[in-house]
């Protein structure tokens, strides 16, 4: 890579990574909608900010000469539009009043500590993982950069409906466990893992028999063979990521999984 083009990328990577910074707000009120049982407001709130993103970078990176710039632009704008959302369905829903910003309320830290510490801790050593990875493959030049890259998205696409299934079970435990029915709990613990089981062996399946089509339309390599050698392994993802997410949600407050 050139040193032009080295720099204009490393420019797009600050920027874009100063404008996901605004997706917090965003995900705070859909994340804490989805925790006092206002799913549909959560979901209606995602949706529109998704569609901001997906509109702006599809019209100005399509329609205008903006180039890669329309990434950190469609998110700050999304982040945003989410945040205001956001803050109008908490009003609305009566979850959140503008005086309560001035008061003080020291619980909330116990709560940060308790939960929000160890789940952002996680996440940062999967990160730091995930940069060593790069550090290690960049020995061996960027096609295997490249090949991690395109890997860890199609990753992050299996994962989803694992992520969207342990988060709704763990707002489900939250509410039983606030009614005191431990009984249900284990029931429903199970039986998110049952579904959640089901839903990936389709998945598997479902890659493994479009492994190549899907390998040509990721990297446009016909030789990526990865989807079919990871498709029979789907469902062991399934198992270890809705305990991960459930365990996380059902600590105090289904807010946190967001």
């Amino acid at each position: 890579m050139d040193a032009e083009r080295r720099e204009t990328f490393i420019s797009f990577l600050r920027w874009t990574s100063a404008a996901n910074l605004l997706a917090v707000g965003t995900e705070l009120c859909a994340s804490s909608l989805r925790g006092y049982g206002y799913v549909r407001h959560a979901t209606l709130l995602v949706f529109c900010t998704a569609s901001v993103r997906i509109g702006l970078v599809a019209g100005l990176g399509l329609g205008t000469d903006v180039g890669i710039a329309a990434v950190p632009v469609a998110e700050a704008t999304a982040g945003l539009t989410g945040l205001t959302m956001g803050l109008v369905l908490l009003r609305r829903t009566e979850l959140w009043h503008p005086p309560a910003v001035l008061i003080w309320r020291r619980e909330v830290l116990t709560g940060l500590r308790r939960i929000g510490v160890p789940i952002a801790m996680s996440l940062l050593l999967i990160s730091a993982y995930n940069v060593a990875v790069i550090g290690v493959l960049g020995n061996y030049g960027q096609d295997a950069v490249a090949g991690f890259t395109v890997v860890s998205t199609m990753q992050n696409v299996v994962l989803l409906p694992g992520m969207v299934l342990g988060t709704a079970t763990a707002i489900t435990i939250n509410q039983l466990r606030g009614k005191g029915d431990w009984q249900r709990m284990r029931a429903l613990m199970r039986g998110g893992i049952e579904v959640t089981v089901m839903v990936y062996v389709a998945i598997a399946v479902l890659v493994w028999l479009v492994h190549e089509p899907l390998a040509r339309l990721i990297s446009g390599d016909a030789g990526v063979a990865y989807c079919n050698l990871i498709g029979v392994s789907v469902p062991l993802v399934a198992v270890r990521h809705i305990r991960k997410l459930s365990a996380e949600g059902s600590a105090r407050t289904a807010a946190t999984t967001g």
